[in-house]
């Protein structure tokens, strides 16, 4: 398995506008562009961070896994997501390993399909092995 790089960082928000105010007025990360995409439940802002970015997602529903993570820790991080040459051989040799890990599915934003490794396996980190197309 080669991991190739941090593609991008996601953080549990319960004000998406609010929080992407406060990202540019602190850091002076401005949101390329905010989506709801369809069927998620959820409102994510994009802010470019070097060749990475940060990711606000906010949920639009009370059964949405952030609600659940946010009313149990918080605001905060939600996952790491980390870019693989490979996710099938990804999955397969973590599987191996015998970590817990979610089958390959399509990811929120284009071109992107992805893989959980649960927070248990992780330290409590949800991590997701993201395979750009």
């Amino acid at each position: 398995m080669r991991l190739k790089r941090l593609d991008h960082v996601v953080v549990a928000v319960r004000e998406l506008e609010e929080a992407a105010r406060d990202w540019e007025r602190n850091l002076g990360l401005k949101t390329e562009r905010v989506v709801e995409p369809a069927g998620s439940n959820m409102r994510l802002a994009r802010l470019p961070v070097g060749n990475a970015f940060l990711e606000l997602a906010q949920p639009l529903a009370p059964d949405n896994p952030l609600a659940a993570f946010m009313d149990e820790r918080g605001e905060g991080m939600f996952s790491l997501s980390i870019e693989v040459d490979d996710l099938e051989a990804a999955v397969v040799e973590l599987r191996g390993r015998g970590v817990r890990v979610s089958d390959p599915e399509p990811g929120v934003w284009e071109g992107i399909r992805l893989a959980r490794i649960d927070r248990g396996s992780a330290h409590g980190v949800t991590i997701q092995l993201v395979e750009r197309g």
